[in-house]
Order: structure tokens, then C-alpha cells, then sequence
């Protein structure tokens, strides 16, 4: 059963991307609106907790945190963190989320884990010949902070 379940969320996951792809493809354009990043950071934990009981994950709100940005991309983004954290990390390895203010009116969003880490590749293992190169995007301005 944990197998089916696992597949389905997996399948999920995969739907939800294709769905946001279609959507940037047709340029609708992000929402933009306040939204409060220590609820999401809750629900996130809760829906992580009910894949993962045996795994302790803690959440930090450092008072009212609240971001202008669309509530379902940040939702989707914070959720893929979590699901790599649980799938990335041995077993019981805590999680914690975090959301906090910072200065300039803006807001740090953070999910961290207490695993081993990536090992070490070396550079030629880490080339795949197949793909084509890409340019990098330019960075993200940080999300602007509300009252």
C-alpha cells in the first residue's frame, strides 16, 4: 500500500509540473499577493509529517512573516524541499522549516536538514554529454516583505 502511495503522490508531483509549464507557456503571469509563510511553512510540515511520521520536523516563525508572491508556486517549491529532504536523507534525520524577517523588508524562506550531504563527484562524473548547455539564470530579487 506505502508503495501505491507513494507512486501516486510521485505522479502528483509530476501533473503539478506539467500543469505550471503549460501555464508559463501560455504567460500568465505569478500571482502577486500577500501571503503568510508561517502557515505555509506549517502546512507544509503537517503534510510532510503524514508522509514521513517517523521524522522529526520542527517549524520557526520568527513572528508574522509575509511575502508578496504567488501562494501556490511558493506552496509548490516549499513542498519539493521537503519531499527532497525526506527522500534524500536517511531516515529520522531531522528537518526543521524556517520563516523570518529580514532586513530591507524582506523575508528568508528555509528548509534544512541534518543528513550527510551530497558526496563528493568528480568533475568528469558530473558531465553527462548528452545534454545541451544552458545558461543560468540571473538570481531572484528577495521577496519583498509586508506588515
Amino acid at each position: 500500500m506505502r508503495r501505491i502511495e507513494d507512486e501516486a503522490a510521485r505522479m502528483h508531483t509530476m501533473v503539478e509540473d506539467l500543469l505550471l509549464l503549460a501555464r508559463l507557456d501560455q504567460g500568465r503571469p505569478l500571482a502577486t499577493e500577500p501571503v503568510d509563510l508561517g502557515h505555509l511553512a506549517e502546512d507544509a510540515a503537517t503534510a510532510a509529517r503524514l508522509l514521513d511520521p517517523n521524522r522529526p520536523i520542527t517549524v520557526h516563525v520568527q513572528g508574522q512573516v509575509f511575502a508578496l508572491g504567488d501562494e501556490d508556486r511558493l506552496r509548490q517549491v516549499l513542498g519539493n524541499l521537503l519531499n527532497n529532504a525526506l527522500h534524500h536523507t536517511p531516515p529520522e534525520t531531522p528537518v526543521s522549516v524556517t520563516a523570518r524577517p529580514l532586513p530591507g523588508n524582506t523575508v528568508e524562506l528555509t528548509v534544512t536538514d541534518q543528513g550527510p550531504g551530497m558526496p563528493p563527484t568528480p568533475p568528469a562524473a558530473s558531465s553527462n554529454a548528452s545534454t545541451a548547455p544552458t545558461k543560468r539564470a540571473p538570481p531572484p530579487a528577495a521577496a519583498p516583505a509586508s506588515a
